[in-house]
């Protein structure tokens, strides 16, 4: 390169892509990300900031998911307790924060479905911004290796099965799995 205003400008670029692509990267706490960046689906289209002080109790149980101590979580509560919120924004800090391999079982295939389509995409990945560039390709459509029951996501994915799905269940792998209705999994013997 003759020109050095071109030389110069090559360098900045070089140099600011050096410092951006090695910066110390800040992980934030679960509890960080939930009161942050999660957002739930409002009236008419809005987002609202997520906030344990709609129901306080809530705090311990999405801590409790997180404590390493922990190897199993069982939530025994009544509908409509803010479970689901709880897991959404657990399964939104898994994505965002700390990628790993989620596993999320139903007792029926169709379950999942419902449950991806409404509930993963509807109330956790569409509010919330950090999320919805994870799993859509920026201009609104979804990522073409991303399907119902199958998300892939820079450092994991998440897979959606039903337990009545035999082969499904056998090749699961993950480190982190939520299964939801298990009362009502029928087992073959």
């Amino acid at each position: 390169m003759t020109d050095p205003v071109s030389y110069a400008s090559y360098r900045a670029a070089v140099a600011k892509l050096l410092i951006a692509n090695f910066a110390r990267w800040h992980r934030m706490s679960p509890e960080e990300f939930a009161e942050k960046k999660l957002r739930m689906p409002g009236d008419h289209g809005s987002t609202k900031r997520f906030t344990f002080d709609f129901f306080p109790p809530q705090r311990e149980m999405f801590t409790e998911i997180f404590n390493p101590r922990n190897r199993e979580v069982v939530f025994k509560m009544a509908s409509r307790l803010t479970k689901t919120m709880t897991v959404l924004g657990a399964i939104g800090y898994c994505i965002a924060e700390a990628p790993r391999k989620i596993l999320v079982m139903w007792p029926k295939i169709g379950d999942s479905e419902e449950w991806s389509k409404k509930h993963l995409m509807g109330e956790l990945v569409d509010p919330t911004e950090c999320l919805n560039g994870v799993l859509s390709d920026g201009r609104g459509r979804r990522l073409a290796s991303n399907t119902i029951l199958s998300k892939i996501f820079p450092g994991g994915y998440i897979s959606m099965f039903g337990a009545n799905v035999p082969g499904d269940f056998r090749r699961a792998k993950g480190n982190f799995l939520y299964a939801d209705e298990i009362d009502a999994i029928a087992i073959a013997e």
